[in-house]
């Protein structure tokens, strides 16, 4: 299984969240105007949006390739939480976000992934 890349700058964690992939409420709006609510499924997973800032070129680079090796969320891969520093099973959720950070020497990264 892939891993995430390992970063060689020393990067800093500019903003981190935690929160469920998805809502699994399933909704139906009655004739008498109130809403039922019911389970979809009986597991939820957790997601985490994460933003890196100073990192270098290369860096992104490495996270871009990544991005692609792994066609966004068709494969799963090993991710260490860079908060936490637990390890997790995880894909992407979304496309990553690239920023250029004031001068050209440094990029911000933000991605989400959500558990396997």
């Amino acid at each position: 299984m892939s891993a995430f890349p390992t970063l060689t700058s020393r990067y800093s964690v500019e903003d981190y969240e935690e929160m469920l992939a998805f809502d699994p409420a399933s909704r139906t709006q009655m004739e008498s105007g109130h809403i039922r609510t019911s389970p979809s499924c009986t597991y939820v997973p957790q997601a985490w949006r994460v933003r890196l800032g100073l990192l270098s070129e290369g860096d992104k680079k490495s996270i871009r390739e990544f991005e692609r090796e792994m066609k966004l969320g068709s494969g799963s891969f090993l991710w260490s939480n860079p908060v936490t520093g637990d390890s997790l099973t995880v894909r992407f959720k979304d496309t990553c976000k690239y920023r250029m950070q004031g001068s050209r020497l440094f990029w911000e990264v933000e991605y989400v992934v959500e558990e396997v």
